[in-house]
């Protein structure tokens, strides 16, 4: 909650925080018909403290999106409180295109490190670690579940046990910018796609896969996928049997069924395969594509768009895949802020769809 709260999508892959202003409808179409945070009605309403930094821009691929940072109260769920909190109101959603018009959030709560944020003032932090810096939290860590067709689970400050079964498989971050995990290996059937140095960004705010063109142009070519500009995936025979892919972290395998690597437009006429290629720069573009199911549009436009421009904080010669929710609904994940590690645990089989 946050004075008057709009609603915000939790997102690993990035680190601002940020909701619309009162004038936001005003300067920026798609943003008329959000809900807009009103500092008159928070009586825990600040400015930043002199000398922070004031103003907020972040580029995306069709123009950016800025405002001002401030501070209030943030409260998570019913429980967890955390006071000061900065993020950034901002004026102007041009930069997020026609799709953020459409989409049901208002604005984003990033769960990545501070070191990504915006904000490039020492000691602010993001939500999570503030909350144990504030004594809220014994552990700066938070786990999802997310349901396939049913409700999924943000815990805070630990796991829900009830969620997995066994242990849990720790990896250690390559580096705390992303939650960027070690990825052993990436299998499409019977064929290895990569095991050499592959970076995987989970990521709560995209719904599809990601990797390098080189990797991903090979599993494209094996099921007769033929690239859509305009939408930026590859259209596949809707008949098409998609190979089942593999991830292996920590030693751990992560199995897609290939009947989960498709999606359909709403004329249910068009199929695409959802690994697509990390592309830099499309942005408007895209935005003006064929017709896609909605929620799929939205994500692919904002993370192509998103990622573009100022280019990946990824190590030297690792190769970056983006991990969102079609890979995420597999397993039980666990992020580590004190330790730098990032967990995942085999799905209890009651917790299931109907």
């Amino acid at each position: 909650m946050l004075g008057t709260p709009p609603q915000v999508v939790f997102d690993t892959g990035s680190a601002d925080f940020w909701v619309p202003s009162l004038s936001c409808g005003k300067k920026s179409i798609n943003c008329k018909a959000k809900k807009a945070y009103d500092p008159t009605k928070s009586s825990t309403h600040s400015s930043v403290p002199s000398g922070q930094q004031t103003s907020f821009q972040i580029k995306y691929g069709s123009g950016p999106v800025s405002g001002k940072f401030a501070e209030d109260t943030v409260t998570l769920g019913d429980d967890y409180t955390a006071e000061g909190q900065t993020f950034a109101v901002v004026d102007s959603t041009d930069g997020l295109g026609v799709v953020y018009g459409k989409a049901k959030f208002d604005g984003i709560l990033g769960l990545a490190f501070p070191i990504l944020s915006r904000d490039r003032d020492p000691g602010v932090n993001t939500v999570i670690p503030n909350l144990k810096e504030k004594g809220k939290l014994k552990k700066a860590m938070f786990a999802f579940y997310l349901g396939d067709n049913s409700d999924g689970e943000l815990t805070i400050g630990g796991y829900d046990d009830t969620k997995f079964e066994g242990s849990i498989t720790w990896v250690d971050l390559i580096s705390p910018t992303y939650w960027l995990a070690p990825v052993d290996q990436i299998k499409f059937g019977d064929k290895v796609v990569a095991d050499s140095k592959v970076a995987g960004i989970i990521d709560t705010g995209t719904s599809l896969i990601y990797g390098p063109k080189e990797q991903v142009a090979g599993m494209v070519a094996a099921i007769g996928g033929r690239f859509i500009p305009k939408i930026g995936l590859n259209l596949i025979d809707c008949n098409t049997k998609i190979p089942d892919l593999s991830l292996t972290i920590g030693g751990h395998e992560v199995k897609i069924e290939g009947s989960k690597l498709m999606i359909q437009d709403n004329s249910k006429q068009f199929c695409f395969f959802t690994v697509a290629t990390m592309m830099f720069g499309f942005g408007s573009a895209q935005e003006e594509g064929e017709s896609v199911e909605e929620e799929m549009e939205e994500e692919v436009i904002d993370q192509m768009s998103r990622l573009a421009g100022e280019g990946l904080p990824i190590p030297a010669g690792y190769h970056p895949w983006l991990l969102g929710d079609t890979y995420m609904r597999q397993v039980y994940n666990v992020f580590d802020y004190d330790n730098q590690k990032y967990g995942i645990a085999v799905l209890k089989q009651t917790v299931s769809e109907d």
